[in-house]
């Protein structure tokens, strides 16, 4: 069997047979009533010294395999990104914890590249719900804005969480990085259950049935944390394409590729484009070895830098690839309120080696 195989049949088991708050005691008392009677001896302080440790490493050790198994469920919801990861070795354990009053906050890892920034967080909280703002920021103090591949799992009072961030904003390329994480960790109150639902109201210009519904209230923070850390930084490989390609009066310019082990980003120009529409690029790639049209592992999404370039990022683990690559604008979604949605197809195709 496979390492990461391995790996995740040990997590299955502890995620599945192992209980999250398990009760040692029982066992210890059907052990003990099915021994023989025998006469008991008065125990020295050093012997019950080492029982004690004994049975607060037991539930030391089943404890932290619950919150560890709470943080890997996270860590599998995110198989593009996170996953990839861990199984690899690349991130970087930290298990820095802080407590402020009854919640624990403890940063467990995180990773860096020229792509994406990733951290992973568990909160133990006594509380049923809550709530959490976080922040990344550089060292200055700026904020890194988050990208896809946000991913939550809570039971029985923890709460673990992956982050991505868009590292961009990083301008220079430091052999560490140097970041802050804060904290904010707030209650909430569910509104009341009501015996039926409010009344719809229907939209005129969709027709669709609209709700109202009572606003969830979140209160002021319980608890505040802040994580300074380092964290390796991995750079990546840019790969200068400049290659342009026009039809159906539409001119699309793909500037370059950055791949890293997190995610590979292209930066994409478009000319031609009617202004009066908000449009949408659709994307597909294919390597020597991938297809992601194909493939479940790969998450793809993008945003507008200005109003002609495009970023398009395909989450996962392609740094890998070499060889011929193949990226392709499909078709071009064009949107605009109070009309209908307009389409025009392509493809704009891009073939381009990857060193």
């Amino acid at each position: 069997m496979g390492t990461v195989r391995f790996k995740d049949a040990l997590h299955t088991i502890v995620a599945e047979d192992l209980p999250e708050t398990p009760d040692l005691w029982p066992a210890v008392r059907q052990h003990l009533a099915n021994r023989p009677a025998h006469r008991m001896l008065p125990i020295p302080r050093p012997g019950w010294a080492a029982l004690a440790l004994v049975l607060m490493l037991a539930f030391g050790t089943a404890a932290y395999a619950a919150i560890t198994s709470i943080l890997d469920r996270a860590v599998e919801m995110d198989p593009s990104g996170s996953q990839y990861l861990v199984e690899n070795g690349l991130v970087a354990k930290l298990n820095l914890s802080q407590m402020d009053g009854d919640i624990t906050a403890t940063l467990e890892w995180a990773y860096a590249d020229a792509n994406r920034i990733v951290i992973a967080y568990t909160i133990a909280h006594p509380a049923d719900r809550e709530n959490t703002s976080v922040m990344l920021t550089d060292m200055d103090g700026t904020p890194l804005p988050t990208i896809m591949g946000g991913y939550g799992y809570a039971a029985d009072g923890v709460m673990s969480d992956v982050q991505s961030y868009d590292a961009s904003l990083i301008g220079d390329r430091p052999d560490v990085l140097q970041l802050r994480l804060h904290l904010e960790v707030s209650t909430f109150n569910l509104p009341d259950e009501m015996p039926s639902p409010p009344p719809a109201t229907v939209d005129s210009e969709t027709g669709a049935s609209i709700v109202m519904l009572e606003p969830m209230e979140i209160g002021e923070p319980a608890a505040t944390f802040d994580f300074d850390f380092s964290v390796p930084f991995h750079p990546g490989r840019e790969v200068m394409i400049g290659q342009s390609v026009e039809d159906a009066g539409i001119g699309v310019t793909l500037e370059r590729a950055l791949i890293a082990p997190s995610d590979t980003r292209f930066d994409v120009c478009f000319t031609g484009l009617d202004p009066a529409y908000d449009w949408i690029p659709i994307f597909t790639l294919e390597t020597s070895g991938i297809s992601v049209r194909d493939s479940s592992n790969i998450i793809s999404g993008g945003r507008w830098l200005d109003n002609r370039c495009y970023r398009q990022d395909f989450g996962g683990p392609l740094e890998d690839q070499r060889g011929t690559w193949r990226l392709m604008v499909t078709e071009l979604v064009g949107e605009r309120p109070g009309v209908r949605q307009i389409r025009v197809r392509g493809p704009w195709e891009f073939q381009f080696t990857v060193p």
